[in-house]
């Protein structure tokens, strides 16, 4: 849990560190809550990306950040993504799998890493895959 604070820590835009203790507590607060420690290192990244060049008085110190939990919009945001992510590619997959079914003349661009995929999601059958001509 050390390294993960210090990443986070050294993360953090050097002129507005303040009051490590009370950081490592809230750290640690939120790593209790099932924040992981990769998240939280993201998102003081993200902050420092996001403010970087703002004046003092337009930004946060670190122990009023970290207390006030700033960090987990920014956990939330990345965690959307994520999910968004997966989505977009089971709503690919499955539109690739209609082709296959189809015998789409598209079917010649799947790939055999995207034929194999297919397969192991159960999406399509071996035997669909050779009527629609798909090499896996």
């Amino acid at each position: 849990m050390d390294q993960g604070f210090e990443k986070a820590w050294g993360a953090y835009p050097a002129d507005r560190r303040r009051n490590k203790v009370i950081c490592r507590q809230q750290f640690e607060r939120a790593i209790k809550d099932g924040t992981t420690a990769e998240e939280f290192v993201s998102a003081v990244r993200a902050y420092a990306i996001e403010t970087e060049g703002y004046t003092r008085s337009k930004v946060c110190f670190s122990d009023n950040w970290f207390r006030g939990e700033r960090w987990r919009r920014y956990v939330e945001e990345d965690r959307e993504a994520q999910i968004g992510a997966v989505e977009l590619e089971e709503n690919h997959f499955r539109q690739l799998a209609g082709w296959v079914r189809e015998q789409h003349g598209l079917c010649r661009t799947i790939s055999r890493s995207q034929a194999r995929e297919l397969l192991s999601r159960g999406l399509v059958t071996e035997q669909e895959l050779r009527r629609a001509e798909v090499t896996w």
